[in-house]
């Protein structure tokens, strides 16, 4: 896949996890009266566009438009934003160093792989010799 295949197919799949984790924290919020797992299933979206995107973009910005929907959609007062108070402010910090820990460690994999295929590869051709 291309690079710019590949963006396009990362910024695609981070708007679908985000929209997922909005329309599902909805959907308990209406249907059970809770949102007591409304930081977590945001948590795990980002989490997931972290692990699964290249790079740290995605991740970074799926951990603040996150923060973002839980304060307007999620939090007193309803619809509106309030980002003062310090729950806010720490569930965006959460959220951040989730995003940046899970980029560095799927980058760092990545790389390890690379570097793995590429030392069997010249393993392959020294025996080939």
């Amino acid at each position: 896949m291309t690079g710019r295949k590949r963006a396009f197919a990362d910024w695609i799949f981070t708007v679908v996890v985000l929209l997922s984790a909005f329309g599902l924290n909805l959907l308990l919020q209406i249907g059970f009266q809770t949102q007591t797992m409304t930081p977590m299933i945001f948590v795990l979206g980002v989490f997931l566009v972290s692990w699964q995107t290249r790079g740290y973009l995605p991740g970074i910005l799926a951990s603040l438009i996150s923060v973002l929907a839980v304060n307007w959609a999620f939090t007193y007062p309803y619809w509106a934003f309030d980002l003062i108070s310090p729950e806010c402010i720490s569930s965006a910090v959460v959220m951040l160093v989730v995003s940046v820990m899970t980029s560095t460690l799927t980058t760092r994999l990545k790389q390890q792989e690379k570097l793995k295929a590429a030392a069997e590869t010249e393993r392959m051709r020294s025996n080939l010799l």
